[in-house]
């Protein structure tokens, strides 16, 4: 009875320590950025096309039907970094990074349009 209880703390001392890691190393990261390059185009063309076609009478209301038309292509670089280990905080942090990026690059293609189109 005494080996089955040391093996059962044995067996949770070792699980415990194959914690997922905490931070995200550059390897990685940067894989992850060129996965997220689908999102950013996805981002970039939907954003243009709707804002150019939409008098964008409520933007809040556009930018969130774009981000949410466009949050399939974010998939690869989840299944990524979950295949990688990393903890789920890493994960949303790389995410929300990503997504970030890809909104001001977008936003910022936006602003360089002709402001009507012929």
């Amino acid at each position: 009875m005494r080996s089955l209880v040391l093996a059962a703390m044995l067996v949770a001392s070792s699980s415990a320590g194959a914690q997922a890691p905490g931070e995200i190393s550059k390897p990685d990261l940067q894989h992850a950025n060129g996965l997220g390059e689908a999102y950013r185009s996805c981002l970039h063309d939907s954003l243009g096309e709707r804002y150019i076609s939409n008098e964008a009478a409520d933007p809040m209301k556009l930018s969130r039907e774009i981000e949410t038309s466009c949050a399939p292509q974010l998939l690869p670089v989840q299944r990524f970094l979950d295949a990688q280990g990393y903890a789920e905080a890493v994960v949303r942090n790389v995410l929300v990074e990503i997504k970030a990026k890809a909104d001001g690059a977008a936003i910022a293609a936006v602003h360089r349009l002709p402001r009507y189109r012929f």
